[in-house]
């Protein structure tokens, strides 16, 4: 049985070779088959993507063997991707160029492999000894991915069991102005506490999608996520057949072309609401998606963790909704552009927020909520968005489920602003 194996490496003369050595000999003396090995001198071909490619290869592999060299500490391409692999519990196998521990220490140290056991390659190439170092990578193959398959399985298992506690609560309807406040130093910018799902609601001209800082999204599977919907929503499929995964695309064009992986913290980027025959673009009012890095992956820990700072978030994208009025909805940069600007741009007028932090991120919805409603309260925001000469009038925020709603609206009542419709109420 074969397994899916990305090999890392930099790109040096010894490391090339020695990658072409371990592919050659998994394919030919294993009976790996081409597509189950990555390594870039043999998998990619002309008018690939590289980038995109090397990066989908690596989260779909079960084993990833690094290469290192002396001077592989300096490759930060190498650290990403034992980095994306780490945040998928992919099981990682380091194979050492130096007989000298001082001459690798510094890039097992970078890439936190201290305590990962490691394979010597054997210098002067000796074909007899290069054989038999193979055939020992190849014999740890196995028993890695089973650890990798094992691994991530136990996360589905989590998730499913985290996931069948969360269904117990009532899911509030979906509606875009369940209660309207008034900003306490600014009557006429209006608050919506808005709840149930996010991915059905009207009336918002943006939807803002809380995201890691790798920018890639919740995966199919992974049903709980406002990530997944979007990402589901946002693309084409022909039955049940996935065409094009359009918003997941138009990150990856942004971030891993432009090799900004992980993207910085509190970093966001926009992108279309996805395929012209995607839920999300057909029975919305959303005109623009908000990827906001407020997830970063904790390698020390192996966990996910809420990115600090929420209230810079919540700036950069009402800098961003500036920025895609001064293009006039122009989105994207060189030939990859997702949306076109219109002469009749109209600018946007409403901004929809989640609780970010909060269900995965770790944190308590209240206490997400309260950080964000005092933000608004505290900072001078009408005078900030007439500055910038937006147009935003409408800013929501989402409530998932109902017997969270009267906590919320307790924090918009404890720093004053101004009830002004509430259910029932004509």
């Amino acid at each position: 049985m074969s397994y899916k194996v990305f090999i890392s490496h930099k790109n040096e003369d010894e490391s090339n070779e020695t990658g072409h050595e371990i592919g050659n000999y998994l394919m030919e003396e294993c009976d790996y088959k081409k597509e189950d090995i990555f390594f870039d001198k043999i998998s990619l071909e002309g008018g690939m993507n590289w980038r995109s490619e090397i990066i989908n290869r690596l989260l779909a592999s079960e084993v990833v063997i690094v290469i290192l060299d002396t001077e592989t500490v300096e490759s930060d391409w190498v650290q990403r991707e034992i980095d994306m692999a780490r945040a998928r519990n992919i099981s990682i196998l380091p194979v050492t160029l130096k007989t000298e521990y001082k001459d690798i220490e510094k890039s097992l140290s970078r890439f936190d492999l201290k305590e990962n056991q490691f394979i010597g390659f054997p210098s002067g190439r000796s074909t007899a000894k290069i054989r038999e170092t193979i055939k020992t990578i190849s014999e740890r193959i196995p028993k890695l991915a089973q650890k990798t398959i094992s691994s991530q399985q136990t996360d589905y298992d989590t998730w499913m069991e985290k996931r069948k506690v969360a269904t117990k609560k009532n899911r509030a309807d979906s509606t875009s102005n369940l209660y309207v406040f008034a900003h306490p130093k600014n009557p006429e910018l209006k608050f919506h506490l808005a709840t149930g799902d996010s991915s059905t609601i009207r009336d918002f001209d943006i939807l803002v999608n809380t995201e890691n800082n790798y920018m890639q999204m919740a995966r199919f599977y992974e049903t709980n996520t406002l990530s997944w919907v979007i990402r589901t929503k946002g693309a084409y499929f022909d039955g049940e057949m996935l065409i094009e995964d359009t918003i997941q695309d138009e990150l990856h064009k942004q971030a891993v072309d432009n090799a900004r992986l992980p993207v910085p913290q509190r970093h966001v980027l926009v992108t279309s609401t996805g395929h012209k025959l995607g839920e999300l673009k057909r029975f919305t009012d959303y005109r623009y998606v908000l990827h906001a890095a407020s997830v970063e992956f904790d390698l020390l820990n192996r966990k996910v963790r809420p990115s600090g700072e929420v209230t810079r978030i919540i700036m950069n994208c009402i800098k961003k909704v500036d920025d895609i009025d001064r293009k006039k909805g122009r989105v994207g940069t060189g030939k990859e552009i997702f949306v076109e600007a219109k002469d009749d741009y109209k600018p946007l007028e409403s901004i929809l927020f989640p609780a970010f932090g909060a269900g995965n991120g770790g944190r308590k919805l209240a206490e997400a909520a309260d950080e964000i409603i005092a933000f608004f309260a505290r900072t001078d925001i009408p005078n900030f968005i007439e500055h910038m000469e937006l147009s935003l009038n409408k800013i929501g925020f989402t409530v998932y489920f109902e017997e969270d709603i009267q906590d919320v609206v307790n924090i918009f009542n404890k720093y004053g602003f101004v009830t002004e419709s509430v259910p029932g109420e004509s």
